[in-house]
């Protein structure tokens, strides 16, 4: 679960999120929406995106320098606010499972997808039911400008 979580965590970071934020939604998330939901949402963009770019961020990612960057909040990967990350591992496993497209390394520079893409979707849904503050609505703004 850590290294999904870190994952996510880096890629949302390089699309201009902080930590605080990323834990927040993802935290927000686990608390207001089941399982079910989550999953759907997840599954949706995991199997849109799912390629051998995404697992190869996924097993490539440097854990070791993330961890020593940043510890999450004990609740994001344990208990009731872990229920969104854990979703999340329980969907990826599952396309894991399935073969890959395989891809040339010079399409990776195209845009494939991106783990930051499951904290919009999760920014989005929040933003959606007045469940984010207004400081992070400015996220989808951004994003939708290009910025």
């Amino acid at each position: 679960m850590p290294r999904a979580y870190y994952s996510v965590l880096q890629s949302s970071l390089e699309c201009g999120f902080d930590v605080e934020q990323v834990n927040s939604i993802w935290q927000t998330a686990s608390y207001a929406y089941p399982t079910g939901q989550l999953r759907m949402m997840f599954e949706e963009i995991v199997k849109r995106f799912h390629s051998t770019k995404m697992y190869h961020d996924y097993y490539h990612s440097d854990l070791t320098h993330l961890q020593s960057l940043f510890k999450p909040p004990i609740d994001i990967l344990e208990g009731e606010g872990a229920a969104a990350i854990s979703v999340l591992v329980g969907v990826k496993d599952q396309y894991d499972k399935k073969a890959f497209i395989w891809i040339n390394d010079f399409d990776w520079t195209k845009p494939i997808g991106s783990w930051a893409d499951l904290t919009y979707a999760l920014l989005e849904k929040l933003v959606k039911d007045g469940l984010a503050p207004d400081s992070l609505r400015c996220k989808l703004f951004a994003r939708d400008l290009g910025l």
